[in-house]
């Protein structure tokens, strides 16, 4: 474990000295895992001892993500100078890679179709959770709902327009809300605070769906991030400064309320067992024979885009091949099989390292692949809203941050609310230059 921290320190000290910013996402996964690493070293609690084949998954993704990030910035230096030579020799003064291009993309927010999203997912949330909203504002606690519901979903979700709903509205709003409305929210000079009050809307139903306590994260972190980004432009005012000061401080006692509400005795400790579980959990998950005697070939790792796919499918009669039906036996493993992770009171489940995905799909050799790919692709989209900084490159890398910082519970690809959100954004954002597309270009 010491080798671990040594190595993310150093990879974050060596990108914080050469960039000297703190959204670069090598530096964000490296901090991020060098603190988990540091509290798995710690033991507040006696906790499962890591074996040589975890730890060697965890040294391959902690190498291999920077290693995507690295090369893909080595093909857009490569490209700036190259566009400075050009310009050079074209007579123009001026530095690309210090200036937004002249023919930067100038999206704009398809609002009505945004909106539309926004209010069916919010008028669904509110059919489903009526009882539940009730109950809380009758005094209830969502240990009292989630155990009457028998530590099962709150809301039942039954029939197939209901399912259609959900699965192609409901969830991908509730992912795809707070990278948009912060974005909105800091570039907007008018209307900025409907976006805000929105957003605060689903999170707070989606919160209420049985007290989690991710999308409140997921809202802090892309207000922060975005805070962070449009700072560096100077677009913040000293009122957004105090916003955001306020913001951070209700969030975080939101954050022990709610967990007090789930009747979690010590809440530090389990935070703390949220960070260290997906070590335990994840070599649990390896050691299944199921796993140990199948790779699923990717079909783990973006399980997110694959299973609207299938499931559209299936409404025709169309079945998924058999490596799908054994993906599907293996994620419901992961997110229904709870374990000790050492001498904590309670049982975890569902949580582990993104690396881990891939290393499922086929060894390392598609862990080495598929992380370094991983890298690439968020360092393609972090150069793309420093250079362009367009509203769409921004809330498409918002929830690539968010996905990099929540990157100890899973892979995000592997969720169809994350994948989808991902198209969504991409979509709800028209380009008003016709002539400059969106397109992943070196």
């Amino acid at each position: 474990m010491w080798a671990l921290i040594i190595m993310t320190v150093a990879i974050s000290a060596f990108v914080y000295y050469f960039t000297r910013r703190l959204d670069h996402p090598v530096f964000l996964f490296s901090v991020l895992w060098g603190f988990i690493y540091v509290l798995y070293q710690v033991e507040l609690f006696s906790l499962t001892e890591v074996n040589e084949n975890s730890l060697a998954i965890l040294i391959v993704m902690t190498l291999c993500f920077p290693l995507g990030c690295f090369f893909y910035s080595v093909i857009a230096k490569k490209k700036i100078y190259a566009d400075n030579r050009v310009e050079r020799l074209s007579g123009i003064s001026h530095n690309i890679s210090s200036e937004i291009p002249s023919n930067a993309p100038k999206t704009v927010l398809r609002t009505k179709l945004f909106w539309g999203f926004c209010i069916i997912a919010i008028a669904v949330l509110l059919r489903d959770q009526f009882e539940i909203i009730t109950d809380l504002i009758q005094g209830a606690s969502f240990q009292d709902i989630m155990r009457e519901a028998g530590g099962k979903g709150t809301v039942e979700i039954s029939g197939g327009f209901m399912v259609f709903a959900y699965l192609f509205i409901v969830h991908p709003v509730t992912y795809m809300i707070s990278p948009v409305c912060a974005v909105e929210f800091f570039t907007r000079k008018k209307n900025k605070y409907r976006y805000l009050v929105l957003n605060i809307v689903i999170v707070a139903l989606s919160v209420a769906h049985h007290g989690g306590r991710n999308a409140l994260i997921v809202f802090a972190i892309c207000y922060v991030m975005a805070f962070y980004i449009y700072k560096k432009q100077s677009l913040i005012s000293k009122a957004m400064k105090r916003f955001m000061i306020l913001t951070i401080a209700v969030i975080a006692v939101l954050l022990l309320l709610i967990s007090d509400s789930r009747g979690i005795d010590d809440v530090w400790k389990s935070f703390y067992a949220y960070f260290v579980c997906d070590i335990p959990i994840m070599q649990d998950v390896v050691n299944y024979p199921l796993v140990q005697n199948n790779q699923t070939m990717g079909f783990l790792s973006f399980n997110g885009l694959l299973y609207p796919i299938f499931t559209v499918l299936s409404v025709f009669g169309i079945g998924a091949p058999n490596i799908y039906a054994l993906t599907q036996t293996i994620r419901y493993y992961v997110e229904d099989h709870r374990i000790f992770i050492g001498d904590y009171s309670h049982t975890m489940n569902a949580f582990m390292p993104a690396g881990s995905y891939f290393y499922i799909d086929g060894g390392f050799v598609f862990e080495i692949i598929g992380m370094a790919a991983y890298g690439f692709l968020c360092a393609y989209f972090y150069h793309r809203q420093k250079k362009y900084n367009d509203n769409k490159s921004v809330a498409i890398y918002l929830l690539i941050i968010f996905g990099i910082l929540l990157s100890f519970t899973r892979f995000y690809f592997t969720s169809y609310m994350y994948a989808l959100a991902f198209v969504y954004i991409l979509l709800f954002y028209k380009n008003t230059n016709p002539k400059i597309r969106f397109k992943f270009r070196f």
